[in-house]
């Protein structure tokens, strides 16, 4: 792609409803005028995430992160910056084919993504022809509607060793790039490299934005493995990826709640039915990072895992990571040798409905029978009960818990807070140990490791508070300098003010700045007035992408709520602030200087200061006496 020029990519931005694009990543709930949800970029289980769709950006109060559609899209998809502009223009109407042609070299990702998106056409395509004739009569054996093939996009690889590889080579994807993604597998010998799948029915995998980020296929006729998925690759990640995200949006912000269950044809059978809102893990056990990832869309869980033991006991497993997500947790173990699948053909989807609306809390799963036996059973129901509670951190519902799981098996709701207690204590040592055995984090991942469920927020995204209103920020290479009340007004003003921003800008620069952090904003805010340009929200942050601390504070100010409401008594007030300031400034170095005459005995020069300390003195007062807040 060419250079789009920098209206049109205004004019992309201001058409995109942000709200709308990363509620399809992140549960959100509208708080005000903007709206919250949990961060898709750290862990954390009280939302900080904050999205102002009147400024057009998104800023973490955890960990710091800001930007806009276009930066969501870079930093979460990890698109580049063409690629986001062209999605984005899609969603919104924008056509950017005049400005089609040569542009640089395409990053890993957007290789990545090209390499997955060739695949699945092609896998379509094959679905449609004369080779896709076994995955239809699969596809019409478990009753699949065509429109629940379309909405999830399945299709079938060609039963060949390079029918990919050359269709990627017609598009100039590499053998490399497929490698990297999983789609390829190199020869043992060092002659090339073959498909990995061959004569299955596909599942694309697809991210929150839609994207495909790797597959599962299912073998047609005889062969091993059953199911084989896509290995991990920069782009999927199996502890953290779940299979029917995108088709559930809708039905997560309607009613927040979401249907688990073990593999893809349970989410296509539960679909078929009309039951929508179901995912499934991929070829892993149900981890923490799942059910984090879950608890961004939504805030209820219901399990349906197969009704045989093995089936039992991943939903038994489910349940710690999912209740220390913090989700309210439904268990509906299916009768003994069915599956979500099975049961729906031999009893019909109503009286599958049924199943779900009488599905039992979280406990009763976990104590099931063993719970009424006596001895060494009910002893290990307890435990499990127990080891599910340990992840739990916010403590009043932890204790309810615990106060509910006392009255059901009859023991001192005490004694079993202190067994939970020495099981957090545990848990603790062992994710420690794993995190440092994980070292740093993976690009992408933003402080969130496998296995470390304590939220992590980057050193230079921390806010040093020192009190008072001034010390809301500080630049990460002088934490010690609070910035000033007047300061951090001004520059939300240059976010919200509009004219009265630009007044502002119009009377003062950037040497009447203490602060380093605002002083550089300032700066930028005054380079792009006198280019002509307006320094707003998207301008002031394309400006500053590589200054992280300016960033985070123009992403603070720019979700804060104060500066949407008397804008004009806030600029009056910030001006005589920073008028006043001047003055004292003004006043110090007088009263400096008439210190040094009096000690040289310079009795003009006392005089001279003397008048000039009498004009500041009445200036300051024609302001007005000093404001406790601005």
């Amino acid at each position: 792609m060419g250079r789009v020029p920098e209206a049109v990519i205004r004019e992309i931005r201001d058409r995109t409803d942000l709200v709308e694009l990363i509620g399809g990543y992140v549960r959100l709930k509208r708080s005000g005028r903007n709206w919250l949800g949990l961060c898709p970029f750290h862990q954390e289980k009280t939302p900080s995430f904050n999205v102002s769709p009147e400024r057009g950006i998104y800023h973490c109060f955890g960990c710091g992160v800001t930007g806009d559609a276009i930066k969501f899209l870079t930093e979460h998809d990890h698109q580049s910056f063409p690629e986001a502009l062209k999605e984005l223009a899609g969603r919104v109407g924008v056509d950017l084919s005049p400005y089609e042609g040569r542009g640089g070299e395409a990053d890993e990702y957007d290789l990545l993504y090209r390499a997955h998106a060739i695949a699945e056409r092609l896998y379509r395509q094959t679905l449609g022809g004369r080779e896709g004739r076994r995955a239809r009569e699969e596809i019409s054996r478990r009753g699949l509607s065509p429109q629940v093939v379309e909405e999830y996009r399945l299709g079938t690889s060609p039963d060949a060793w390079d029918r990919l590889l050359s269709a990627c080579g017609r598009e100039g994807v590499a053998p490399a790039v497929l490698e990297r993604a999983g789609l390829a597998i190199a020869r043992g010998s060092g002659g090339g490299h073959y498909d990995r799948f061959r004569g299955r029915l596909m599942f694309p995998i697809q991210a929150p934005g839609a994207k495909v980020v790797g597959f599962g296929g299912r073998i047609l006729g005889e062969g091993e493995p059953k199911y084989l998925n896509s290995p991990e690759s920069p782009l999927f990640q199996k502890r953290k990826t779940l299979y029917g995200v995108p088709q559930a949006q809708p039905v997560f912000r309607q009613r927040g709640e979401a249907i688990l269950v073990e593999g893809y044809t349970d989410v296509l059978a539960l679909a078929n039915a009309g039951i929508l809102g179901a995912l499934a893990a991929l070829g892993t056990a149900f981890t923490p990072e799942h059910a984090r990832s879950l608890a961004r869309h939504c805030r209820r869980v219901l399990v349906l895992f197969d009704g045989d033991e093995a089936g039992r006991r991943a939903a038994i497993a489910s349940s710690g990571p999912l209740l220390g997500a913090g989700l309210e947790v439904r268990m509906g173990l299916l009768p003994p040798g069915e599956d979500p699948d099975s049961l729906l053909r031999r009893e019909g989807p109503d009286a599958f409905r049924r199943r779900m609306e009488s599905a039992g809390g979280v406990l009763d799963a976990l104590l099931g029978d063993d719970a009424y036996a006596e001895g060494a059973a009910r002893e290990r129901a307890v435990r499990r009960a127990l080891e599910a509670l340990a992840p739990v951190d916010d403590e009043l519902r932890r204790r309810v818990y615990v106060e509910d799981l006392a009255n059901r098996v009859g023991l001192p709701a005490d004694m079993l807070e202190e067994q939970v207690r020495a099981l957090r204590q545990t848990l603790r040592q062992t994710l420690r140990r794993r995190a440092a055995e994980a070292g740093p984090p993976a690009r992408g991942e933003r402080g969130e490791r496998s296995g470390v469920a304590a939220r992590e927020v980057p050193p230079a995204a921390r806010v040093v508070r020192t009190g008072g209103e001034g010390a809301d920020e500080a630049d990460s290479a002088d934490p010690d300098v609070p910035l000033p009340a007047g300061e951090r007004t001004f520059v939300g003003l240059l976010m919200h003010g509009g004219a009265d921003g630009a007044a502002l800008l119009e009377r003062f620069g950037p040497k009447d700045f203490e602060h380093p952090v605002a002083r550089r904003i300032v700066e930028k805010a005054s380079a792009l007035t006198a280019g002509g340009r307006s320094p707003d929200s998207h301008a002031l942050l394309d400006e500053l992408s590589e200054d992280p601390p300016a960033r985070r504070l123009l992403g603070r100010l720019g979700v804060a709520e104060q500066y949407r409401m008397e804008i004009e008594r806030q600029a009056e007030d910030c001006r005589a602030w920073m008028e006043r300031r001047s003055l004292e400034r003004k006043m110090d170095r007088v009263m400096t200087e008439m210190r040094k005459a009096k000690a040289k005995g310079d009795s003009a020069r006392v005089g001279e200061c003397a008048r000039e300390r009498n004009e500041i003195a009445k200036g300051i007062a024609a302001l007005g006496a000093p404001r406790t807040e601005i």
